[in-house]
């Protein structure tokens, strides 16, 4: 058991290993989440006790130290997928880095590929990441890489994402589907796609290309989901009798907005579970601020949820979004918020100006989960006294990621 590894190490206590069950027991999840999640251990220290657990070696690979012709056996795709990465090959060895002890069918599936035996050292998921970056960044390799799976459009992103892309694509054929992107030194890489991969647009494109039928040449501003991840992008579409093509350039001035944690997203949920469904939203950066509260029933509730964004604002990028602009003022407010009622949403969004205590009794009756963003502190410290006990906080990181919280408010 990890807990007895790290426990016969000295890195935690027996008072710590009572502290992390007792958490997974009310939470759910993994022991090991339980000791990151309660700041026992480190995310390092946590793979490392993985690593002895399962006799595997942990390794701390240097960028420069890494064969690239070794790593460049596989593709960029399929090392992010399965974040793992060849680093070094010897006669009939693959040296091969992992995440996760749990590796053994991508094992056999390598060395079939290979014909080599594969070797397992673990690694953490950020070490491996900046690896995998670093190995197709610097390649000076001039031959399109071609990923040998199909790949999901899902996959498309993370991977153009991940290698810093600016430009990405689908080429729809009757019978076929290929992506591509752009590196950064210009050279267009591609992958075959999923059969589905088309259809996948309608899901995770907002606005969807069905929305535009017509044939012909169609330019709009849309995000893209990628997993946890939200990307603005501006589309461009030209539609034919033999098929279709699109062109997605992703706007990187934008704040990328990428979901909470899954430990924020599973205790907001257990909340939201136990009865507690009104929560503050606090963001110092009015941008990212104003692009992030509309978007909360979608990245933290289990969706898809049936949700209204209310203001007395326009909302900016609102296309795939149920937006319910409310007049600033009395008795217009309080009939259009009283009206929202009947419509029985499963979640509500609330920004509006004024005296809080003016509005909130209709404003909060309108969905049994509602996220407020205050919009000063004098709204903030009524929505207190309102009984709002949490709130869930973002910023922007450094890296241009968002940051996620989620706890009991401080006076403002």
């Amino acid at each position: 058991m990890i807990g007895q590894i790290l426990q016969s190490f000295g890195r935690i206590t027996e008072k710590d290993v009572e502290a992390a069950l007792e958490y997974q027991k009310d939470r759910g999840g993994y022991f090991g989440e339980a000791l990151l999640a309660l700041g026992l251990v480190t995310r390092e220290e946590l793979d490392w006790g993985l690593a002895s657990q399962f006799d595997i070696p942990y390794v701390f690979p240097d960028p420069s130290s890494v064969d690239v012709e070794a790593a460049r056996l596989v593709t960029a795709e399929w090392a992010i997928r399965h974040l793992a990465l060849p680093v070094m090959r010897t006669v009939d060895t693959l040296h091969v880095v992992v995440e996760s002890p749990a590796w053994s069918d991508s094992l056999e599936e390598l060395e079939t590929r290979t014909g080599l035996k594969v070797e397992l050292g673990l690694s953490s998921s950020t070490k491996i990441r900046e690896l995998i970056s670093r190995v197709f960044d610097d390649s000076e390799a001039e031959v399109p890489v071609v990923a040998l799976e199909p790949a999901t459009v899902e996959d498309l992103v993370a991977v153009a994402l991940s290698t810093r892309a600016t430009c990405l694509g689908l080429s729809v054929r009757k019978g076929s589907v290929t992506g591509w992107y752009e590196t950064q030194k210009g050279r267009i890489d591609r992958m075959p796609m999923t059969a589905d991969s088309r259809e996948a647009l309608d899901r995770l494109l907002a606005p969807a290309p069905a929305a535009v039928p017509e044939p012909g040449s169609h330019q709009w501003r849309g995000r893209l989901s990628a997993g946890d991840e939200l990307v603005d992008v501006d589309v461009h579409r030209l539609v034919a009798d033999s098929g279709e093509e699109y062109v997605f350039r992703v706007d990187m001035d934008a704040p990328r907005i990428t979901a909470p944690d899954r430990s924020v997203v599973s205790e907001l949920r257990l909340l939201v579970a136990s009865g507690v469904g009104q929560f503050l939203f606090g963001c110092d950066d009015a941008a990212v601020a104003a692009r992030v509260l509309h978007r909360l029933p979608e990245l933290t509730l289990e969706g898809p949820v049936r949700a209204v964004a209310v203001s007395d604002r326009p909302v900016d990028e609102a296309d795939d979004l149920f937006v319910q602009v409310v007049p600033p003022g009395e008795p217009g407010r309080t009939k259009a918020l009283q009206a929202l009622r009947s419509f029985r949403f499963e979640a509500a969004t609330v920004s509006l100006d004024g005296d809080l205590a003016e509005w909130w009794a209709n404003a909060s009756q309108i969905a049994p989960v509602l996220f407020v963003l205050p919009r000063d502190g004098v709204q903030r410290q009524r929505a207190m006294d309102e009984g709002l006990v949490w709130e869930i906080r973002v910023r922007a990181a450094s890296d241009g990621m968002l940051d996620w919280s989620l706890d009991t408010p401080s006076a403002p």
